[in-house]
């Protein structure tokens, strides 16, 4: 059976653009991505223990989606590109988005039609970049030209499960405690804040990482 059907006239409106709004989290956090059937995704993104989606805000009718066709030698592919822009250059805004600029993400974003999609999987995620710009006079934007990038077989779907929660900024990230065997890395804890870590060992430890690189 052939998968042409019929596209009817549109009637309802379209609007243009993306919600200022974008949900993110890093592809290595991710420990279940659900099967992409028919261009969508109906379960839940699992994340690993401890960790939650974050939310950029970005500034009011900046973000848009692009998708090109790039004829490949593997075949068809799709090049696609999410730009938006961060207001107002800070220390924090600019170290944060310096350290995931070496990292690799899976993005949600709702469009203004109100239609909620995925960018990147977890075999196929997206890269992020970013310029900086102050302008040189009091009426040009001071921030960020920011994209969510891709090329290759096409990575994006419609989400149709439920829209996840985002970690609260003001609610204390939870610990992590991993064992790293030198082969493997395990999580063998989450612990709240307040709690009391103990560490029972005949041996001294020899090292002891905290946050350590973006992508490990």
């Amino acid at each position: 059976m052939s998968y042409l059907s019929e596209i009817a006239r549109l009637t309802s409106q379209n609007i243009g653009g993306v919600n200022p709004s974008l949900k993110l989290v890093r592809s290595n956090d991710v420990a279940v991505y659900p099967s992409i059937i028919d261009g969508k995704v109906t379960d839940e993104i699992a994340l690993k223990p401890g960790v939650g989606w974050v939310e950029w805000f970005c500034t009011s009718q900046t973000a848009g989606i692009r998708s090109r066709h790039v004829d490949g030698s593997e075949g068809n592919a799709r090049a696609l590109d999410l730009g938006f822009v961060i207001s107002k250059d800070t220390a924090v805004k600019a170290n944060q988005l310096e350290r995931a600029s070496d990292d690799s993400f899976i993005v949600l974003f709702r469009d203004a039609n109100g239609q909620l999609k995925v960018f990147g999987t977890k075999e196929k995620p997206v890269r992020f970049k970013f310029d900086l710009a102050t302008g040189n006079n009091i009426r040009a934007l001071n921030g960020f030209s920011c994209s969510f990038y891709y090329s290759g077989p096409d990575n994006s779907a419609f989400y149709l499960a439920e829209d996840p929660e985002v970690l609260d900024p003001d609610v204390p990230a939870p610990v992590i405690i991993q064992w790293n065997d030198g082969v493997t890395i395990q999580t063998i804890a989450v612990a709240s804040p307040g709690d009391v870590v103990r560490i029972n060992s005949d041996f001294d430890y020899t090292s002891f990482d905290i946050n350590p690189v973006i992508n490990p």
